[in-house]
C-alpha cells in the first residue's frame, strides 16, 4: 500500500492531491477540494493503465466544474424547491441561485466547492485510508447549525474504495451526503449503453416535469426495472425527448439490504459491485455535454459516464413516505459507500 501528497497552487488557494495505491495497482487519486475524487486508475497484467471515471483534463476546471466529478455533494444531496425548508418545527428560507427553480447539491458554495483540510492519514499492510475534515459554518447556504464533517476514503487489497460520511451539528438540520464519481468500465470510454446494469430496486420515484416528487411506482413490468442484468439503453432512450434527457432517476433500494447495483463491461471484463447503508440510489447517465475536454474522450463525454448516488431520497425532505433527510442536534452522521471492483473470470 502507498500513499503520496502533492500540493497544488490553484487560482483560488492550494489544494491537496492525494494518491493511494494498492498492492494489485489500483490507483484512487483524491482532491482536497470538495473532498473528492480525481481518478480511479486500474492496473491491467500488462502493466497498461485504465482509467475507470469522467473527470476533467483540466485541474482547475475539475476544481469548480458544476458537473460535480468525483466531489462529495452537500449538504444535501439532489433538489430543494420551494421559497423554504422546514426542519422539524422551524422553517427557513431556501437560497436559490439567479434564474433557478430550485437548489441543486446544496448550493453554490455547498460542500463540492469547499477546501477540505486533510485530517489523518493511515496505512497498514491492506489498506490505506484518508480523512478529510470541512467545518460547514451556521448559516453556509442558509442551513442550520455548526457542521463538522469528516470524510474518509479507504483503499484496500481487497479493490474496495470506501467512503464513509461522520458529521455532527449542533443545531437541527438537513444532511443527506453522497459521491457524485461518473464510472466508465469500457477501455476506450464507449457510452453506458455497453455496458450492462443491475439495480436492487423494487421501487423508483416518480417525477413531475420540473423534477418535483410525484410519488413512488413500482418497476414491475417497466423499463425501469433492473433486477436482472441488462443494457440500460431501452430505458434511456426512452427518456432522450424528457426533460431529464436520459436516465436520471431515484431508486429505493428494499429494507435491511445494502446491496445497491452491478456494473460491467463485456469487452473489459471489469465489473463494479455498489454497497451502501443509504436506502435509495440515483443514477445519472451524464447526459448533458461537457464543454471542458475530459480525459481519454475525445468528443463532450454526453453518455459516457454513470453514477451511482448513494443517499437518502433526495425528495425525503418533503413527502411522508420518503426517508427525511434530517439531522438532529447532537446526532452522529453515519453512512458508508463502498466501491467493489472485480475483473470476471478472476
Amino acid at each position: 500500500m502507498l500513499i503520496n501528497k502533492v500540493s497544488y497552487l490553484s487560482s483560488f488557494g492550494e489544494v491537496l492531491f492525494v494518491t493511494l495505491e494498492n498492492n494489485h495497482g489500483y490507483k484512487l487519486v483524491l482532491c482536497s477540494y470538495g473532498a473528492s475524487i480525481y481518478q480511479v486508475i486500474y492496473r491491467h497484467e500488462n502493466d497498461v493503465e485504465q482509467l475507470l471515471n469522467l473527470t476533467n483534463e483540466n485541474i482547475e476546471e475539475f476544481l469548480t466544474s458544476t458537473s460535480y466529478y468525483g466531489k462529495t455533494i452537500g449538504r444535501v444531496s439532489g433538489r430543494l424547491f420551494g421559497e423554504s425548508f422546514k426542519v422539524l418545527d422551524k422553517t427557513y428560507p431556501l437560497r436559490i441561485a439567479k434564474g433557478k427553480t430550485s437548489m441543486l447539491h446544496g448550493g453554490e458554495k455547498g460542500l463540492a466547492f469547499q477546501n477540505f483540510s486533510l485530517a489523518n492519514e493511515d496505512i497498514q499492510d491492506d489498506a490505506a485510508k484518508i480523512t478529510f475534515f470541512y467545518h460547514s459554518v451556521d448559516g453556509e447556504e442558509g442551513f442550520p447549525g455548526n457542521l463538522k464533517l469528516y470524510v474518509s476514503y479507504e483503499l484496500n487489497n481487497e479493490d474496495q474504495i470506501v467512503i464513509d460520511y461522520y458529521a455532527v451539528s449542533d443545531e437541527n438540520t438537513l444532511l443527506n451526503l453522497t459521491n457524485h464519481i461518473y464510472f466508465n468500465l469500457s477501455p476506450d470510454f464507449e457510452t453506458v449503453d455497453s455496458h450492462e446494469l443491475m439495480i436492487n430496486s423494487n421501487q423508483y420515484v416518480l417525477f413531475e416535469s420540473d423534477f418535483q416528487f410525484k410519488g413512488v411506482a413500482s418497476v414491475d413490468q417497466t423499463l425501469f426495472d433492473f433486477r436482472v442484468k441488462k443494457s440500460p439503453s431501452d430505458l434511456s432512450n426512452s427518456l432522450k425527448e424528457t426533460k431529464q434527457k436520459g436516465i436520471d432517476t431515484i431508486f429505493l433500494v428494499p429494507k435491511g439490504s445494502n446491496f445497491i447495483a452491478k456494473l460491467e463491461h463485456p469487452r473489459s471484463n471489469l465489473g463494479l459491485d455498489v454497497y451502501s447503508t443509504y436506502p435509495a440510489v440515483v443514477i445519472y447517465t451524464h447526459q448533458y455535454p461537457s464543454k471542458k475536454k475530459l480525459i481519454g474522450i475525445d468528443d463532450d463525454g454526453a453518455y459516457k459516464g454513470i453514477t451511482f448516488e448513494c443517499e437518502f431520497e433526495p425528495a425525503g425532505v418533503y413527502p411522508d413516505d420518503l426517508n427525511p433527510s434530517v439531522l438532529k442536534k447532537n446526532i452522529p452522521y453515519q453512512e458508508s459507500i463502498v466501491f467493489q471492483f472485480y475483473r470476471k473470470g478472476k
